[in-house]
């Protein structure tokens, strides 16, 4: 079976290999304090290396955008604005495995899961 790749310049297609590939789609944070997140990265791993990290939503993105936020530093606590959410809150990860599944509805993001 060959492998999928789904790319900005080129769209879906096929090379050998097996499996899924989204090329330039994850984004790591792990050395700021505050910092707005890409509007073009669908995933986010945070990794901070200071005691709190502040992460912002894009303010914007296209329609239909999907984020996904994952937490892998069980030692530091990460917050995540809802300023421009349909939650209006902020999010705080604090253990390893936390995180969330947001959509951008052209508007506001939405938080479709959150394992806060």
């Amino acid at each position: 079976m060959p492998k999928v790749v789904i790319d900005a310049t080129k769209g879906l297609h096929q090379k050998s290999g097996e499996g899924l590939e989204i090329p330039n789609s994850v984004e790591k944070i792990s050395d700021l304090t505050t910092r707005t997140l890409s509007p073009t990265k669908l995933i986010t791993i945070l990794s901070a290396s200071v005691d709190e990290v502040g992460v912002t939503l894009p303010g914007s993105a296209q329609t239909g955008a999907l984020k996904y936020i994952f937490v892998d530093n069980v030692d530091n606590t990460t917050t995540l604005s809802g300023s421009n959410t349909h939650v209006g809150s902020n999010m705080v990860f604090d253990a390893e495995g936390d995180g969330a599944i947001c959509r951008f509805d052209g508007n506001l993001w939405s938080v479709l899961r959150s394992n806060q």
